[in-house]
């Protein structure tokens, strides 16, 4: 495929990803106190799930798309492109861990009924 063909998809699918998360977000944004958030999340995982599943996406539609501008760049493959390369990994890596966790251990803890756990990491 072509760079500016990767361009467009990057664009593209990093634009969805970004119009997609705030609206679920919205939709799943629970209100009250913690025992009331905690009742609306047992209600309602499956929308949770989904919200964090777009901000899980975010970081490698975000990631695809710099590759596909740093392809096309023409500057020399200097050590600060290197360097440049080494943050979006570890970028990658550190926010998937986040958004990841939320999407898997927020759900096991509502299901094994920890809300003191779910206190320290949902808070």
């Amino acid at each position: 495929m072509k760079s500016h063909k990767h361009l467009i998809i990057s664009g593209i699918l990093f634009t969805l990803v970004l119009f997609l998360w705030p609206a679920f977000m919205a939709a799943s944004q629970p209100e009250g106190t913690f025992e009331e958030q905690l009742i609306w999340l047992t209600d309602n995982i499956s929308l949770s799930k989904i919200q964090f599943f777009f901000a899980f996406l975010i970081s490698p539609a975000l990631i695809y798309m710099m590759i596909a501008q740093l392809s096309v760049s023409d500057k020399d493959k200097d050590i600060l492109t290197k360097f440049g390369y080494l943050c979006l990994a570890a970028y990658l890596v550190l926010n998937s861990i986040a958004y990841g966790s939320q999407m898997i251990i927020v759900p096991a803890y509502i299901k094994a009924s920890l809300t003191e756990q779910l206190k320290v990491w949902y808070m």
